[in-house]
């Protein structure tokens, strides 16, 4: 997972299929998720996984719909394609799989 620091709008409107965890530092619940979504990420080798930090980026949040955190989005191109809150290993493949018929 990498923690996407700058031009973060460009690196998500130019990525094919993207799972973006958007987290605080603060988050107790989005570092419980950590281990199992670099557990996800072997399987799913064909989506880039991102992290936003919401207190740094919070604007990026507004523009998808962000309400609370964690909130995990399924992207192709910038473009939204679902979300999930909290969730674990198997919901998170779930989600993503199902996702990813659709692409």
């Amino acid at each position: 997972m990498i923690e996407l620091k700058e031009n973060v709008q460009d690196v998500l409107n130019n990525t094919n299929q993207a799972l973006v965890k958007f987290s605080a530092p603060w988050c107790t619940a989005c570092k419980a998720m950590q281990n199992d979504i670099l557990e996800v990420e072997k399987q799913f080798p064909d989506i880039d996984f991102y992290e936003v930090d919401l207190d740094k980026h919070f604007e990026i949040g507004g523009m998808y719909q962000v309400r609370s955190i964690p909130t995990l989005v399924y992207m192709r191109l910038g473009e939204a394609q679902g979300r999930i809150g909290k969730c674990d290993q198997r919901e998170l493949s779930m989600f993503l799989a199902g996702n990813q018929q659709y692409d």
